[in-house]
């Protein structure tokens, strides 16, 4: 802790943890709050970035980076703390990641924040279960090339639970009155001022067009059957390329899915009690946060016409092509480099058979040629008493 730290605390700062929760316009809202720092400052509201940390993103993440290592040491904290707050009375630190933290990296936070005379209060936002929830997950991991399962197998695992288990340890670190609970269907077409008003502020005098801009569309259900079996046979080589080439392609399509009563009730059955406990706990017991805002066999978004499927297709088709050919002009250069790095040199080693192929023992040995090996010094030095080295095209 150092000099000026400890000459600030007596006066008692707010720090604001902006946590998410995932799919609830956190990219938008860093934006937002990235874009207006200036302005937020003039306010008496920090809004930094630790130096040479990546602004597209939230500017709590490098503390989540730092709190992942589990070696994070008290004084480290209370520095990485105490430089977001700077010499402002209040600050945010955003980062949907923090929903992943445990009771254990609370609990370190919430000792650091005691420690520096900081009030640690809390902004989350919370979606309904499905379709929103679900679907805008899922999408959001098929893009990412980390699932390839079809949505109705995906719903088979509570995917819910980080977002109940996030705000039962913050409810038990640091207490009901610290939080702040926005439900995001009901604020999304002004997030600024539900999120300004949470940390106490008013949104009038601060830039909200990028709010305004899309920002991540999802994609739509026909286009993550198609990335989905892709993912299956690349795994996530492509994944974000072509989801990217999709999106930018047609920005102005909304997501779209079919859902039936049987996958409605499925969500029903298991999330009832926690939506329950999510609505009595933070809403006053009021419906807020729903299984479903939409009722059984209802579509989310507008489907799409035979014309747009048409041209995803062809979008597909032509990306495909695009990339066989740079495969294949990759290949022919990958294997011109790996056979102009053939040591020559070491071909007149008594070792060396007379009828060595330098050639054929790279390729027939596809382990030394994928690492540039040199093949006779290979050979050399332990080839030769390697069972099943192959040295030329045939024994015969």
């Amino acid at each position: 802790m150092n000099d000026r730290t400890r000459e600030s605390l007596g006066a008692v700062r707010t720090l604001y943890f902006h946590t998410g929760t995932h799919k609830t316009g956190s990219t938008a809202l860093q934006a937002y709050l990235a874009a207006n720092a200036t302005l937020l400052g003039e306010a008496g509201v920090g809004y930094k970035f630790w130096p040479g940390t990546y602004q597209s993103m939230g500017n709590g993440q490098h503390l989540f980076a730092q709190m992942s290592s589990r070696t994070i040491s008290d004084s480290r904290l209370e520095e990485l703390l105490g430089f977001y707050l700077a010499d402002r009375t209040v600050a945010i630190c955003s980062s949907e990641d923090f929903t992943r933290f445990t009771p254990q990296e609370w609990k370190q936070v919430k000792e650091a924040c005691q420690r520096l005379n900081v009030q640690a209060r809390f902004v989350t936002f919370v979606r309904d279960v499905g379709p929103y929830y679900y679907f805008s997950l899922y999408g959001q991991l098929i893009k990412a090339g980390e699932i390839h399962t079809s949505f109705e197998d995906y719903c088979k695992s509570d995917q819910y639970f980080p977002v109940l288990d996030s705000l039962k340890c913050l409810l038990e670190q640091f207490g009901r009155e610290s939080m702040s609970i926005v439900h995001y269907e009901s604020a999304i077409e002004h997030l600024d001022t539900a999120f300004m008003a949470a940390v106490g502020h008013s949104a009038e005098q601060y830039d909200s067009s990028l709010l305004q801009q899309p920002v991540n569309r999802s994609l739509t259900e026909y286009e993550q059957e198609i990335l989905s079996r892709i993912n299956e046979a690349t795994g996530q080589a492509y994944s974000l390329e072509l989801s990217v080439l999709l999106m930018n392609k047609r920005p102005h399509l909304k997501p779209s899915k079919q859902f039936s009563p049987d996958l409605v009730e499925i969500l029903r059955s298991r999330h009832a009690t926690d939506i329950a406990w999510i609505n009595q706990t933070f809403f006053g017991g009021r419906e807020v946060v729903k299984i479903s805002g939409n009722t059984p066999g209802n579509s989310v978004g507008n489907a799409l016409s035979d014309h747009d499927k048409q041209a995803i297709d062809r979008d597909v088709a032509n990306w495909c092509i695009s990339k066989f050919q740079s495969v294949q002009d990759g290949s022919i250069k990958f294997v011109a480099d790996r056979l102009s790095k053939i040591d020559w040199q070491n071909a007149s080693d008594p070792v060396v058979p007379e009828d060595f192929d330098p050639i054929a023992y790279s390729l027939l040995n596809p382990d030394l040629f994928k690492a540039g090996v040199p093949p006779y010094q290979h050979f050399i030095t332990s080839g030769k008493n390697e069972h099943g080295r192959k040295w030329k095209w045939s024994n015969h």
